[in-house]
């Protein structure tokens, strides 16, 4: 199935994983670690909102949320658990790596189709700028 409903499975998958993280990031016991993490998801989600959703749709792409994600993601992925309980970031790493993917397909869909060298829609777009730009 394409054209919207493809689209709003996409948002759904991405604002689920969000969610995830956002959960995850309640369970931490380190309260500080856990604030952070939100304040970035927070920064993540209001870049999505506020500056990537109205520059796609108008034709633009933009990755203003990137920054805030690369932050979460040089936090979980540095973080060295110490306790068992902190296997909660092995799976926030998890979800965080989950998110990629629909980040990617929501950023291409409002990219114009490819050409190839003969001219032909190739109906591939260039992944170079879809998970942090």
């Amino acid at each position: 199935m394409g054209g919207p409903f493809k689209g709003t499975e996409i948002v759904r998958t991405e604002a689920g994983f969000v969610g995830d993280l956002s959960v995850d990031a309640e369970g931490l016991k380190d309260k500080v670690l856990a604030s952070g993490l939100r304040n970035r998801l927070h920064r993540y989600i209001r870049g999505v909102l506020d500056q990537e959703w109205p520059e796609q749709r108008a034709g633009r792409i933009s990755t203003a949320a990137s920054p805030a994600l690369r932050g979460f993601h040089e936090i979980v992925g540095s973080f060295e658990p110490k306790t068992s309980g902190d296997t909660i970031m092995q799976e926030m790493l998890h979800s965080l790596n989950g998110l990629y993917n629909p980040r990617c397909a929501r950023l291409e869909a409002g990219r114009w189709p490819n050409t190839s060298s003969r001219g032909e829609t190739t109906g591939r777009r260039p992944r170079d700028r879809c998970a942090l730009g």
